[in-house]
């Protein structure tokens, strides 16, 4: 293997593991005995890094045994290091720990789902985990998925949950800022935009076109997905997790773990479900019980039965499921994981690229607030001094112990009286960012947050102001 491709392998695959490694408690017996189930659970994610490094776009590849798949053609996939073309997949199945402590099933598939085909060298990348299973519903030759394309704001604009100034603010525009459209309303007026937070709706008037022939943007509803000629293969399957039993129980929970480029939004549908990705999320499902999107890093927008949540990191939502696995009812307000709900992912990555995770607190409340953030001064480009005004609802949740705070995807340490600080790192296409924050509440239902934005040679300075919300 050469350094090169190790590194491609590392950056995309290495932070996944990290993350199923977190809980694994070391040196502990099954219960039959015999090897540990952590010693398992390091070899078989020693063989994935060995086998499958060099996938490629729209390939599956056979990380540890136990894996079975049902083909549409006479390829072979029946060891590690089989790979096999995405689009010949009908299904495939990773197994769970067994009694004797000699399998836990690992598959690795690389798609391109809705990525442009000027990013070849970019993938979602899916990981299968224990009992996991996975049927494909994207065509056999599905043909090129549609690309968004791209309009930039005129001036300073508000970007809405959906196409009227009726729907809530999730975010703003400055003047210049691309914005990749994704379809629009049936009137044409406002368009529905893919960003880093998830599905988001301009007004047309207030965009320039770069790139649109809007005859062929297709008209959608807020949360719709728009669909290509067909979906591209895996980028929508059915799948259910964790059916049989396991000889494991301090093994990492099996799941579907999936990784989208950093600073792309990819779009998926899992069991019907839509789901609009920014980062990393993990994946459980069971027929006639729950499904979860659990977020990692970035944010995800989940949509089922016309409603849509947004999912922050540290955060998961659970959709009920039928017993032929689809959605009955609609994605649940998001709430915190810990490691009491999800023991393998107790934490999150700090960036894109691996490194340390960043722990999750035990919640003890979760709260909303109403924040306005304005941008204070600083070597910046991105916006004149107090020219970009967002207003913006976040979720802030408190550890249970008191001493720390999950806010902006970043955990913050008390250091006195009502004062928390910290710091977030992560890269950002492929510049190194870094986030300082110092949270002072100045009563029980109020906060300012001073903080610093660091990307390169720019620093930028922040002003939060925070109110509870009603």
């Amino acid at each position: 293997m050469s350094r090169q491709t190790y590194r491609r392998f590392a950056s995309a695959i290495l932070p996944l593991v990290a993350v199923v490694l977190l809980g694994a408690p070391a040196g502990v017996r099954a219960q039959g005995g015999g090897e540990s189930c952590p010693a398992l659970v390091q070899g078989a994610l020693e063989s994935l890094e060995s086998s499958c490094a060099d996938t490629g776009r729209n390939e599956a590849c056979y990380g540890h045994f136990r894996v079975n798949a049902v083909l549409r053609s006479d390829a072979i996939f029946e060891q590690p290091a089989d790979k096999v073309a995405v689009e010949v997949l009908e299904s495939l199945t990773a197994y769970g720990i067994p009694e004797a402590l000699d399998a836990w099933g690992i598959a690795l598939l690389r798609i391109q789902a809705d990525l442009p085909d000027a990013l070849p060298g970019q993938n979602v990348t899916l990981l299968l985990m224990g009992d996991t299973s996975v049927i494909n519903q994207g065509e056999l030759a599905g043909g090129p998925v549609s690309e968004p394309c791209q309009v930039r704001a005129a001036s300073g604009a508000n970007l809405r949950s959906g196409p009227g100034t009726g729907y809530n603010r999730v975010g703003g525009a400055s003047a210049g800022d691309a914005l990749a459209v994704t379809g629009q309303n049936a009137a044409g007026d406002w368009l529905q935009l893919a960003t880093d937070f998830g599905e988001a709706w301009i007004a047309a008037q207030l965009v320039t076109n770069e790139s649109c022939d809007f005859a062929a943007v297709p008209a959608v509803e807020p949360g719709q997905t728009p669909e290509s000629p067909g979906f591209a293969p895996m980028q929508a399957f059915t799948f259910s997790t964790g059916l049989g039993e396991t000889a494991c129980a301090e093994a990492p929970a099996d799941s579907l773990v999936i990784r989208s480029p950093a600073g792309t939004t990819v779009h998926l549908r899992a069991n019907g479900v839509d789901i609009a990705l920014s980062s990393a999320a993990v994946l459980t499902a069971r027929p006639a019980g729950p499904m979860t999107v659990s977020v990692l890093e970035g944010a995800a927008r989940v949509t089922a039965q016309e409603t849509s949540v947004t999912v922050l990191p540290g955060f998961r939502t659970t959709i009920a499921m039928s017993t032929d696995l689809l959605p009955v009812g609609p994605p649940t307000a998001p709430e915190p994981y810990t490691a009491a709900g999800l023991a393998p992912l107790a934490g999150i990555p700090a960036d894109a690229a691996g490194g340390k995770p960043l722990p999750v607190p035990e919640a003890g409340t979760i709260t909303q607030w109403d924040v306005t953030s304005t941008i204070l001064g600083g070597n910046g480009t991105w916006a004149d001094t107090g020219s970009q005004v967002l207003t913006l609802r976040l979720s802030l949740v408190e550890a249970a112990d008191g001493e720390s705070l999950f806010y902006r995807s970043c955990v913050l340490h008390r250091s006195g009286e009502g004062v928390y600080s910290g710091s977030c790192e992560w890269d950002h296409e492929g510049e190194h960012v870094m986030a300082e924050y110092t949270m002072t509440f100045t009563s029980p239902g109020a906060f300012t947050m001073d903080w610093t934005l660091h990307q390169g040679n720019i620093t930028q300075d922040f002003l939060d102001e925070g109110v509870l919300a009603e």
